[in-house]
């Protein structure tokens, strides 16, 4: 499921205002999301947000649901990948946020908190690392860390003040929508 290389993002019209903001510290971390997630939106629209709302993925909220422990959240995952034959990119977020939230034993909330803070840390981990060093940005690899820390911190924050979707097609439709808005909206 993961990769071992990261692609930067495209040159393309709705990339270019993260390539201007990413990791300069005269932006605030909050500018800087909301940069990546209007890039992210301009260039997918309606298929980003049917990326996170695959079939498998209401399956996965009634999962993270139940409070699974961590090997079982894993067991689940692919079981339920395997029945639904899913695949794709926030698909694989969705492993991540659910092992984290069978950790945190946190339920829903912490299943989707997490699972748009993956989708913000790979977008930053595209273009930041290199940014790192180069004049008027980051300056060495911890500011870089700290910096995709405080883009996921305020992801999770955006997901979280949509409130918590029921585990069911319409409202997880809903709930990813209100995400995407709020953090294309960042303040």
């Amino acid at each position: 499921m993961g990769t071992s290389r990261n692609d930067r993002s495209p040159n393309t019209p709705p990339w270019r205002p993260v390539a201007s903001v990413l990791g300069r510290p005269e932006i605030t971390p909050d500018r800087q999301s909301q940069e990546i997630w209007r890039a992210a939106f301009g260039e997918r629209r309606e298929h980003l947000i049917a990326d996170f709302c695959r079939p498998a993925m209401v399956d996965l909220l009634k999962v993270a649901a139940s409070n699974p422990t961590p090997a079982m959240a894993i067991e689940t995952f692919d079981h339920v990948i395997s029945k639904r034959a899913d695949a794709g990119l926030a698909l694989n977020f969705a492993r991540r946020a659910l092992i984290r939230s069978a950790v945190a034993q946190g339920g829903i909330p912490s299943f989707v908190s997490e699972l748009f803070a993956e989708a913000s840390g790979y977008y930053v981990s595209r273009d930041l690392p290199s940014y790192v060093g180069s004049e008027g940005r980051v300056a060495n690899i911890s500011g870089s860390i700290e910096l995709k820390s405080d883009i996921k911190n305020l992801t999770q924050i955006a997901a979280r003040a949509a409130g918590v979707p029921r585990p069911d097609k319409k409202s997880w439709e809903r709930y990813v929508s209100r995400v995407v808005d709020h953090l294309r909206a960042a303040k």
